[in-house]
């Protein structure tokens, strides 16, 4: 692999990690990139009329990473794992993650839908259960009982199983595979919290036998969650459900790892206000889409921060339509939250409802990137004089083929040493920043909350 540039190499971040919160790559003097805004393409497109031109836009031109726009925000994204789905319908185990060609195979001949069309509610909605789309492209409406799937207790072939331990090892970016909830938001959302804060990812036991004593291994595992009234702790069982001998929803890429399940299940108690440790398949449904910045910051008492990748206006008189984003602005506001080329806030994105709601014409099936969709942003690369955002697909496999980084390694500062990530592997992959900017409609970060120890 390269280094960032020819003659500058990679020296190890010269501000602690204690100092995270003041300190980015965009600050950081050690290797420099040229910081540009889109003010020079909007006085060439504006010619003589930029005084006329509102005073907030020529803001939001001059400054080099994207202003926040809490108008961003949408509260609709989600897509099932289609392997998870068709796993379960099967009654068999799909190929391992590794073997993309393998479980393409698996999918579409479990599910009858070809990827290219599987990926987009505007061709299809098998992964998008309860999701009406428009003549538009945009969701007109969202049924959030329907897609659950099985239900509680032994019938309908589901069984509630403790198969192993909360932790394995430590919490990893890797650890979240997402199941056959349309929860893609907040998978992602856990991926990128495990991946900046992993110390914020804990387990709290609470025993179930009298006198606070924990007797014949019985506990409940109390998970937090956050909103404007406080912190929520949802104590639940390590039980989690399988039908046909097949997690049904989140699981750990080690199936002897349960973190995930709990954390998935606990948010379903969460949002459905239910006590019930096995929650049946309408309780599960509840939360099938949302809003991936809402659930970092519901995991971690943060605040969240929104950021647009389009923001068109029309010029006075000229009538000419004019985009203050830039891709390098996106870039550069990823670097902006990065500290050794790795997120050090939690970052997700999320693409369009559909490949027609976007202002250019996209392809998400060609570019292998799924439409309503959330995947975690781990940070940023720059490799022959492009660009780079690495993302993670929470499937833990369908990487992005359209403009990315080639199957190399991608190397970010990781606390203390620089951690080696596949790239095109386990749902990891690098997007130029153009390519990001067209199929992806927004991004966001969420702050660690002052005096948290997240790392």
């Amino acid at each position: 692999m390269t280094s960032l540039d020819p003659s500058v190499a990679r020296p190890a971040p010269q501000v602690p990690i204690a100092d995270i919160h003041v300190a980015s790559d965009l600050q950081q003097s050690s290797v420099r990139f040229p910081v540009t805004s889109s003010l020079a393409r909007l006085q060439e497109a504006a010619g003589e009329h930029l005084a006329q031109v509102p005073a907030q836009a020529v803001r939001a031109a001059q400054s080099p990473t994207v202003l926040p726009d809490p108008a961003v925000a949408r509260a609709t994204v989600g897509a099932a794992n289609p392997a998870s789905l068709a796993a379960i319908r099967d009654g068999g185990v799909a190929p391992e993650l590794g073997d993309s060609p393998g479980l393409a195979a698996f999918v579409e001949r479990s599910l009858g839908v070809a990827l290219p069309r599987l990926v987009d509610p505007a061709q299809s909605r098998t992964i998008y259960p309860g999701l009406t789309i428009g003549a538009s492209g945009e969701i007109a409406a969202i049924d959030r009982a329907v897609g659950g799937g099985g239900g509680g207790g032994a019938g309908g072939g589901v069984s509630w199983v403790d198969a192993g331990e909360f932790f394995t090892d430590a919490a990893q970016f890797t650890d979240p595979i997402q199941g056959g909830l349309a929860d893609c938001y907040y998978i992602s959302a856990l991926a990128s919290v495990a991946w900046a804060g992993p110390l914020l990812i804990e387990q709290r036991t609470l025993p179930t036998a009298t006198g606070d004593a924990f007797a014949g291994g019985t506990a409940l595992d109390a998970i937090s969650f956050f909103d404007s009234a406080g912190r929520h702790d949802i104590d639940t069982s390590e039980l989690l459900p399988q039908q046909n001998s097949q997690w049904m929803y989140a699981h750990a890429v080690d199936p002897k790892e349960l973190w995930v399940g709990v954390y998935e299940k606990a948010f379903a108690m969460w949002k459905g206000d239910t006590t019930n440790e096995e929650p049946d398949g309408a309780e599960y449904a509840v939360i099938n889409y949302g809003d991936t910045v809402a659930a970092a910051a519901a995991l971690t008492g943060g605040a969240p921060s929104y950021f647009p990748t389009t923001d068109i206006i029309t010029l006075p008189i000229l009538n000419i339509k004019f985009d203050l984003i830039s891709p390098e602005q996106i870039w550069q506001t990823v670097r902006a939250h990065s500290l050794g080329m790795r997120t050090v806030t939690p970052m997700v994105a999320w693409t369009y409802p559909s490949a027609t709601a976007a202002p250019t014409p996209i392809d998400y099936g060609t570019a292998n990137i799924v439409a309503n969709h959330a995947y975690s942003i781990l940070g940023w690369d720059y490799q022959n004089g492009e660009e780079y955002i690495i993302l993670r697909n929470p499937w833990g496999y369908y990487e992005g083929t359209d403009n990315v980084e080639g199957a190399g390694t991608w190397q970010a500062w990781d606390i203390s040493y620089w951690r080696q990530t596949p790239l095109s592997s386990a749902g990891v992959f690098g997007l130029r920043a153009d390519t990001f900017k067209q199929y992806y409609q927004g991004y966001g970060s969420v702050t660690f909350p002052a005096g948290s120890d997240p790392v």
